[in-house]
């Protein structure tokens, strides 16, 4: 596990900022924007129900990790919003959008294999 995000992202100006960036401050669990969302919604962000999500990493935005080695994984808390039927669950991700997750808490199935490059573009 890595932290809450990289150190440095990659960013195309005609891409919009990816949903795990957000404005982090020292001593909260939440950024900024989630913070101004719960705000928003009526609810208190400090008991708030929260859930920690992880994601691996981006490799747009982060770049590609070395061939077979796993790709790293990032944790972060998110307020929850509902827990859906579908075994999904919203929450409010950093960037203050609402995301709908795994309820294992990851974003997305992680990879069950070591990175092993791009596939073939030729």
């Amino acid at each position: 596990m890595l932290g809450r995000r990289p150190a440095m992202v990659k960013w195309t100006p005609s891409k919009p900022l990816p949903w795990w960036l957000g404005g982090w401050r020292e001593g909260h669990d939440f950024t900024i924007e989630q913070e101004e969302r719960l705000i928003q919604l009526g609810r208190d962000p400090v008991t708030a129900e929260r859930m920690t999500v992880r994601r691996e990493q981006d490799l747009y935005t982060e770049g590609a990790p070395n061939l077979n080695t796993w790709i790293p994984i990032y944790e972060f808390a998110c307020p929850v919003l509902a827990r859906r039927a579908d075994d999904k669950v919203t929450i409010i991700a950093p960037d203050g959008t609402t995301k709908h997750i795994r309820a294992d808490g990851w974003a997305a199935k992680p990879s069950s294999y070591p990175y092993r490059g791009s596939v073939g573009f030729g």
